[in-house]
């Protein structure tokens, strides 16, 4: 299982959070995490948690898988749609 988020070369910067046990992530808006006081979330129930209060703030969208590519919503959403 993916332990940690991906990140840049410079392997200091953490852009994603894990999501399974394959190299797939959520990608998050530092600065939107900065404005609403939020903590990157380190278990299932903190990630939940964490899009319960982007929604209650209602400055952004918690969660949004959107391309044109059908697999996306396979590989990402399918994964955690049974809980949100």
């Amino acid at each position: 299982m993916a332990k940690s988020g991906s990140s840049a070369e410079d392997a200091k910067t953490i852009f994603c959070v894990p999501m399974a046990s394959v190299i797939h992530a959520f990608i998050y808006k530092l600065d939107a995490f900065d404005r609403l006081k939020l903590q990157v979330p380190a278990t299932g129930k903190a990630f939940f948690a964490m899009l319960d209060a982007i929604k209650k703030d209602g400055t952004y969208t918690g969660l949004d898988m959107g391309t044109k590519d059908p697999w996306e919503a396979t590989m990402g959403y399918q994964n955690i749609r049974a809980n949100y």
